[in-house]
Formats: C-alpha cells, structure tokens, sequence
C-alpha cells in the first residue's frame, strides 16, 4: 500500500521469500580473488541446470572497469578516439543465487548487453548436482503500464562484501532484498535522454542495485513469479 499523501513506499523482503526464487545478483571476482557485487538480475527463463537472465547493460560495464581498473585513456576521451573495450573475463563474473536458505555461486557462459539502451541477457549454470536448481522465473509480457498505474521496483540494496581482517580468502557478502511501490509519471516510448529505447518514470526513488521494475507481479501456482514491463534502471 502507498500512504496516503506518499510517492512510494518500501518493504524490506526477508530471505524466505519466495521473489528470491526470480532474482540473482551480478558478482564480479576481483584481481585479489576478493568478490564484489555489482548489481541485480532477474530470470526469465528457468531449466533446470540452465537459466536465461536480464540485467542492465550498466552492470557488465562496472564488471569490466573493475577487472580492468587502469585504462590507458583519460576518462574524457571521445568515444570514436578510444581504443576496442576490453574484453571481460565471463570466469570472473559470477550470478549469487539464492534457493530453499541455500546460497549457489554459478557460472555466467554468456553475456551479451546493450549500453544504448542498458540491457543485458545472459545465461547462467547450475553448479555440479545441481540439475533442477532453476524452476522459478518472472513471466514478461509487452503490456506498457499507464501513468498513474501502481508499480514496483525490486532489487538487492545494501550490497557490502566485508572481507576477514585474519584471513583474506574469506569474506561475507551482505544484501537485503527490497521492493519499491509507487505508481507511474510518465511513459517514453521513444527512449529519454541518455536512455536510447522505451522507458518509463516512476515516483519512486531507486539505488544502485535496484536494477529491474516490474509493473506488476504475482506468484502463479506453479510457483513462478508474473511481471511486465521489466526496464533496466
């Protein structure tokens, strides 16, 4: 519910809830085998050991300055001056996956993203015996929400990775999973600003991590979560 006289409202999601079963987070393993997380993704297809996912492009740009955090150029170089980006490392790049109280670190096999209009897709594995791991997945459908409709936004904050002072190989990743409810301002169909494709704007505050906006979403029977119109912010 939004109060009355409020813009959004925010609910704190606990690690039982079922939305977990949807999300992963992007986690990038750095130079000293220190990990970091580096945003949210969400699956949209789920099969068993394999799984599809959807992020924003913003995060696989942030993967690539931190496996590679000395460019050769000065930041304000024009794009067209500027040498081919390097290449990420995919083995470096992990989805931290959330199941039943049981946390999976599994590998990415592919990534490909779209900085114009920061969206990515990639597809992530089950670890080893892991067969029927992923099952649960949000449905999209091409619906655009209207302005005044009630929206969502979900995704990990609080993201902090704290590393043993006694013993660097050991670290403990913090996230807490929240859900933003507000409604929506305006619709671009044709992209805004520095967004290249369709977007929407919403009453809601975001943060760094909050990387997808259903507009709406209920669990099905089988499990499965329902949501439409999923942007990257």
């Amino acid at each position: 519910m939004i109060p009355e006289g409020w813009q959004w409202n925010q609910a704190e999601l606990e690690r039982g809830d079922p939305l977990n079963a949807g999300l992963l987070s992007v986690l990038v393993i750095k130079e000293d085998l220190t990990p970091q997380l580096v945003g949210t993704a969400f699956l949209v297809n789920a099969n068993g050991n394999h799984a599809t996912a959807i992020s924003a492009a913003h995060c696989f740009e942030e993967a690539r300055k931190i496996l590679h955090p000395n460019p050769l150029h000065h930041p304000s170089a024009l794009p067209e001056f500027l040498p081919a980006p390097n290449e990420i490392d995919l083995q470096r790049v992990k989805a931290l996956y959330l199941k039943d109280g049981n946390f999976y670190l599994c590998p990415i096999e592919i990534g490909i993203w779209d900085s114009a209009t920061d969206l990515a897709a990639f597809t992530v594995c089950a670890p080893a015996n892991e067969a029927e791991l992923f099952r649960d997945f949000f449905w999209i459908d091409d619906q655009v929400p209207d302005v005044g409709e009630q929206v969502a936004m979900i995704g990990f904050g609080e993201m902090k990775v704290d590393i043993d002072s006694t013993d660097s190989r050991k670290s403990t990743i913090q996230r807490q999973l929240l859900v933003r409810l507000g409604r929506v301002e305006e619709v671009f169909p044709e992209g805004y600003r520095t967004l290249a494709g369709p977007c929407i704007q919403t009453s809601i505050a975001i943060f760094g991590g909050m990387t997808i906006s259903p507009s709406a979403f209920q669990s099905s029977r089988n499990g499965r979560t329902r949501g439409r119109d999923c942007a990257p912010h």
